[in-house]
């Protein structure tokens, strides 16, 4: 996936200052940069929630993304359970309208029991802890069966076996072929990218810049809750 040129931001301003990059396909990407320097912006670009100024995304073919945020705008008074949050990423496929079939509901078992909350299915949402909810909208993302997933700080508010769960579960599906990108500030999820995308304030990062950033956040203890 080529980027050229991307500049996005809210109101008047800027966040993305020309971004030219490429994003292999097929492989773990790694966004890294200091807050404020455009990883979310840039998901959202390709997510397709946010329209760039100028410039282009050109994938190698046609992708349909998943983009998993870092808290679902579902309110936690809402009778929601994580089954049914999951089951909602079916929806890219059938629409909101149509039941789910035997292949749908086996997709939801396969996804919660790759996230390690199957034992959740009957909870509501409102109910969870940060992590397991992060978990839960991951499996809604998983659900979708997308050729690009897009995450936003997965392992935030993750304990250590969830956090390792999580980093094997995107080595997993990009070996099945799915192209993921992450913003991420952990140490292990950057060493194990194949890709890294260092930003510096809207930009690409110099090669000294990165490599200045890639050694303050993989050399850091990793910050979980």
């Amino acid at each position: 996936m080529m980027l050229n040129d991307l500049r996005a931001g809210y109101g008047e301003g800027d966040v993305l200052r020309g971004i030219d990059a490429e994003i292999p396909e097929g492989a773990v990407t790694a966004l890294v940069g200091s807050n404020g320097s455009g990883k979310s912006t840039l998901l959202g670009v390709l997510a397709g929630t946010i329209s760039p100024r100028t410039g282009t995304v050109t994938p190698r073919r046609r992708v349909r993304p998943a983009f998993v945020v870092q808290r679902g705008a579902a309110p936690d008074s809402l009778p929601l359970t994580v089954r049914a949050t999951v089951a909602m990423g079916r929806w890219a496929h059938r629409g909101f309208w149509r039941p789910l079939n035997r292949h749908d509901r086996a997709v939801i078992d396969r996804c919660l029991e790759r996230t390690g909350i199957a034992d959740l299915a009957g909870r509501r949402l409102g109910e969870l802890s940060g992590g397991q909810r992060r978990r839960a909208l991951l499996a809604q993302g998983l659900a979708q069966e997308t050729d690009l997933l897009l995450l936003d700080e997965p392992s935030t508010g993750l304990d250590h076996e969830a956090g390792e769960r999580m980093r094997a579960t995107i080595a997993e599906v990009a070996a099945e072929g799915v192209t993921v990108v992450h913003a991420t500030h952990d140490p292990e999820e950057i060493r194990a990218a194949a890709h890294r995308l260092v930003l510096d304030r809207g930009r690409v990062a110099s090669p000294s810049a990165a490599e200045e950033l890639l050694d303050r956040f993989t050399l850091a203890p990793t910050d979980r809750g």
